[in-house]
């Protein structure tokens, strides 16, 4: 496996010493077969998945990705994870041994694509939200990645909170008597998966995107948050920790789609403001130092709820057999040609072609080319929003 790091992961969730903290990981032939999209430092959720596959495999389990939709072919896996792609050949071998795997969805997948006989869901945000199903069937075993997600499906104690944010690259500054100036926001799935509007109180601030031609590293971010005041969002976002880990308070912005903190209990709102009142910003900026004494008692809690959840899945699994083998959806099984993918290609550049230039005579009718240039991303998101529905319409993904 390469040692390549791009900064996306911190360095002591790779090399995993939690000797220490003297969990009992139970021996088992179960492996584990979890279901993701490409790897991308861009999603939370996404590194989640592929932090688990690592992580089991660290702890000396047999666990698999499977990347899906089965539409990519490179750079989908992390070069400093030990996160193999499971083939066919290696579920032919477990099937034949009588090796029952145990698969995990995020719930954003619909259905059981891989037709799958023992399941998890791995339940990362409401059930339904950013797609997928909304409800599962009772044989299903349901894993909230807080305890606000696990309360929502009845099931408490089924919690698996991996917080993200990279001490390597989000800490404070050296001198904290440092002033501090401005503010900057992040708005993307308000903006551009609901399409909200912002409100005044960000207006003329920096605003922090992902995945953009223009968006900061890491390091860049880390920058940013150590000088701002404040750090505005209208959504759910890992970035509210990257923040205050900083010492830049975060402000959660209530709206329609911003109705509560996932991860509250596990974050104990430490340098947290829901709303912009004097009260709440008092209390973030108040309970900012504790923020960082919490963090790493947050790592050692996920690998203590690891360890509970393997023992408890390993438990169903034994009273399970495997009789129908598990067949690796392609696009084919689908039922999606290479003609097919060709087709909706053409269409989607067709259309999005005219979205953008309808967005962007939009933009320039009413702000000019300066207005124009410094849109990029709502020009951007226009086109990624009409591949998406396009996608989910005809391929039903």
């Amino acid at each position: 496996m390469s040692n390549v790091h791009d900064g996306s992961v911190e360095r002591a969730l790779i090399d995993l010493d939690i000797g220490h903290l003297g969990l009992h990981f139970p021996s088992s032939a179960n492996p584990f077969y979890i279901t993701a999209p490409p790897y991308t430092r861009m999603s939370a959720g996404i590194k989640v998945l592929h932090l688990l596959c690592h992580h089991l495999n660290v702890l000396g389990y047999e666990a698999y990705l499977v990347i899906y939709p089965p539409i990519y072919e490179k750079n989908v896996v992390h070069p400093a994870l030990k996160t193999p792609l499971l083939t066919q050949e290696v579920v032919d071998a477990h099937f034949e041994q009588g090796r029952l795997p145990i698969t995990i969805y995020p719930e954003i997948v619909r259905g059981n694509p891989m037709e799958a006989p023992l399941i998890v869901r791995y339940i990362m945000n409401y059930i339904g939200l950013l797609g997928g199903d909304t409800s599962y069937p009772a044989e299903d075993y349901l894993l909230g990645y807080s305890k606000k997600l696990s309360d929502s499906f009845g099931q408490p104690e089924r919690i698996l909170f991996l917080p993200l944010s990279n001490r390597d690259m989000f800490y404070p500054p050296k001198d904290p008597t440092a002033k501090r100036e401005g503010g900057c926001f992040t708005a993307s799935k308000y903006k551009h998966y609901h399409g909200a509007k912002t409100f005044p109180i960000t207006d003329g601030l920096f605003e922090v995107t992902r995945a953009l031609p223009d968006s900061l590293s890491q390091e860049k971010l880390g920058e940013l948050f150590r000088r701002s005041e404040v750090f505005y969002t209208y959504e759910n976002t890992s970035l509210a920790l990257d923040a205050v880990l900083c010492g830049c308070p975060t402000v959660f912005l209530p709206n329609p789609h911003l109705v509560e903190i996932l991860g509250m209990e596990e974050l104990k709102n430490y340098g947290f403001a829901w709303g912009n009142s004097d009260e709440q910003i008092a209390h973030a900026k108040r309970t900012l130092p504790q923020a960082q004494a919490h963090f790493q008692s947050l790592q050692d809690e996920y690998f203590a709820q690891l360890s509970r959840f393997v023992i408890d899945i390993y438990s169903r699994a034994a009273g399970q057999s495997y009789t129908q083998k598990i067949v690796l959806p392609t696009l084919s099984e689908l039922g999606i040609s290479a003609l097919r993918i060709k087709l909706v290609y053409q269409y989607w550049r067709r259309t999005s072609t005219l979205i953008v230039f309808r967005k962007a005579k939009e933009l320039y009718k009413r702000d000019g080319i300066s207005g124009l240039l410094g849109r990029f991303s709502d020009i951007f998101f226009a086109a990624f929003n009409a591949a998406k529905a396009i996608f989910q319409k005809i391929f039903n993904l």
